[in-house]
């Protein structure tokens, strides 16, 4: 396998990793009180229009006028605030800093052999 391939199929392992990560029920290995099982989209729609307020008032370097809102974040806000266009809420595990370097690859193989927080 050239290294190019051996690169991509690592990350395609890391991609697959994570989805089985994300499919695993918290009660199946004792965990169903860790953590918070519900309301996962409402703080995450709090949390992106903090960061997006917080972004609009970000200073251009050259003009040193405040670059503004993301175009259309309102109306997305607005639609995915309403529970009912919101996807289903359901309890799973979430790794917020998933990147390479908290991935330990197989030593000759491309397959994820663990995943660090």
């Amino acid at each position: 396998m050239s290294s190019a391939n051996y690169l991509i199929a690592r990350w395609h392992d890391a991609v697959r990793t994570l989805g089985k990560f994300h499919r695993v029920d918290p009660a199946s290995v004792n965990l169903s009180t860790f953590g918070k099982p519900t309301g996962f989209y409402n703080r995450q729609i709090r949390l992106f229009k903090t960061l997006s307020e917080d972004q609009a008032k970000a200073v251009d370097i050259e003009t040193k006028e405040p670059v503004g809102k993301i175009p259309y974040f309102d109306e997305m806000f607005s639609f995915f605030a309403q529970e009912k266009t919101q996807p289903k809420d359901r309890a799973t595990f979430i790794h917020g800093d998933f990147k390479i370097d908290n991935v330990i690859f197989h030593k000759t193989e491309p397959r994820v052999i663990g995943i660090l927080e």
